[in-house]
């Protein structure tokens, strides 16, 4: 990853020798965005809504962090962000961009305006196994893809947990990734208490803890889900005699209407044998979670040609579609979404290639195996065997045009990092960068070509009708 800085003068040339984050751009964010109304103070700073300039239908989350308050903290939030750049999930929230100026660190965040799941179980008491069952799914799904990318949350507790909007049936959102570490080696272990003490596992108060922590912190939150209380309370002495014992009542009334099932899982959640825990993958697949009834992927005509055209597409169309999947709003992509879940067999958050070259070749008469497979390869874009949510969005949205076309000039407006109204093949490069990509020989050929083409410069109307190329040819 490498420092993108954007072309300025005076002051600004001083602010690019201060840079402390390994990926940032350096510039005012209020040139950019119109900033709102406090919503929250993260693990480092104050976090306030914002619009894009010319973009007013799409709201972010701008978590700003004073470099002078975090003095010697700045690993910590490197591993935020760096955590951020990594995952890639439906229920984690999505990190957009990172700025830099003199005094802060940005981090433009996905606006959740729904709440958190704390406030949900206070205002109703408790929470339905129903709907207890729905969200610690998706709960345990975002753990299971933190630990795949050996990354443990640390902190995991209803707080932590947005509801993407006020509905029912909203989707969910992990947040707050200040105290996250990821894993050089599974077995690694963790040294420095962290986290809130209601839900922190006995062995993070010893000191010597793995990623096993979160499974702990779960299953405290689906008691609070359950029964609206606590396993462990009272003082802070009493609360830590009581996690270490590891004993906890499910007696009284309110137990009395609550499933074996869900009772087995909690147990198996809250465990003091670190070694005898569930861990995220196998908590999936308890018995408490078969009453949800289990999607068949639909692949329908427009989505397969989708897919089909999206293996022609050169890297500019890819990398712009990804943008363009990341910045849209879940009524946009529900289906989408939908039948990525349900071929992430193992509930990790991302697809084996192997499964969904099978589904492909097996659903579509004329697609040989081959052919599905060359898809495959097409969509795997970290070159990993496994098809990442973002990737899959970006393939399936390809020519389907499901989404608004608002969403085509926010993507040109990310990239256009100087507000020139054009896109040069540095910025472009420097926006990917910015985001943890590097970018190879190949690729950077590649996109020379693309922009000499385009005689060096790519305007909105050429963007435009580079993602929308397909539909046009037919």
């Amino acid at each position: 990853m490498g420092v993108c800085c954007v072309k300025s003068q005076g002051c600004d040339d001083c602010l690019r020798s201060q840079a402390i984050m390994h990926s940032t751009r350096i510039e005012n964010v209020k040139k950019l965005y119109k900033f709102g109304k406090t919503i929250g103070h993260g693990s480092f700073g104050e976090v306030r809504t914002a619009v894009r300039k010319g973009c007013p239908r799409l709201t972010v989350a701008i978590k700003s962090i004073s470099k002078e308050i975090i003095k010697g903290q700045i690993n910590l939030l490197r591993t935020e962000v760096e955590s951020l750049l990594t995952v890639d999930h439906p229920n984690i929230i999505r990190l957009y961009n990172v700025y830099e100026d003199g005094n802060s660190i940005h981090l433009i965040l996905e606006y959740c305006k729904g709440g958190d799941l704390f406030t949900k179980i206070t205002q109703q008491g408790h929470l339905s196994e129903c709907e207890a069952r729905r969200l610690m799914k998706k709960m345990l799904m975002s753990v299971a893809h933190l630990h795949s990318n050996n990354i443990v949350h640390r902190d995991l507790k209803p707080q932590h947990f947005l509801f993407e909007n006020p509905d029912d049936l909203s989707e969910l959102k992990l947040i707050d990734f200040g105290l996250s570490h990821k894993f050089v080696k599974y077995a690694d272990q963790m040294h420095s208490s962290v986290g809130t003490l209601y839900y922190t596992a006995p062995e993070v108060l010893s000191g010597s803890y793995s990623n096993k922590c979160d499974l702990w912190s779960l299953g405290v939150i689906l008691y609070a889900m359950l029964s609206g209380d606590l396993p462990f309370y009272g003082s802070i002495s009493c609360i830590m005699k009581n996690i270490n014992s590891g004993i906890f009542s499910m007696d009284g009334e309110i137990w009395s209407k609550v499933s074996q099932n869900a009772k087995d899982l909690i147990r198996g959640l809250i465990c003091k044998d670190e070694n005898q825990r569930l861990n995220a993958e196998d908590a999936l697949k308890q018995p408490w979670f078969e009453m949800i009834p289990k999607e068949s992927p639909k692949f329908d005509k427009c989505l397969l040609n989708s897919l089909k055209e999206y293996r022609k597409s050169n890297l500019f169309q890819k990398e712009a579609m990804n943008i363009l999947a990341k910045h849209l709003p879940e009524k946009e992509i529900w289906t989408l979404k939908n039948a990525f879940l349900s071929l992430d067999a193992e509930g990790i958050g991302s697809i084996a290639a192997e499964n969904l070259t099978r589904r492909l070749s097996s659903i579509e008469n004329d697609l040989s195996k081959p052919e599905a497979a060359e898809i495959t390869i097409a969509i795997d874009r970290r070159n990993s065997g496994r098809i990442f949510y973002s990737d899959f969005l970006a393939a399936a949205l390809f020519t389907s045009k499901i989404y608004e076309e608002q969403f085509i000039e926010i993507a040109f407006k990310f990239f256009d990092t100087e507000q020139n109204g054009y896109l040069t093949r540095d910025n472009f490069e420097q926006t990917l960068m910015n985001l943890g990509k590097d970018i190879n020989l190949d690729e950077h050929q590649e996109l020379t070509k693309i922009f000499k083409n385009s005689n060096e410069k790519i305007t909105f109307q050429e963007f435009r009708n580079m993602l929308l190329s397909p539909i046009y040819k037919e």
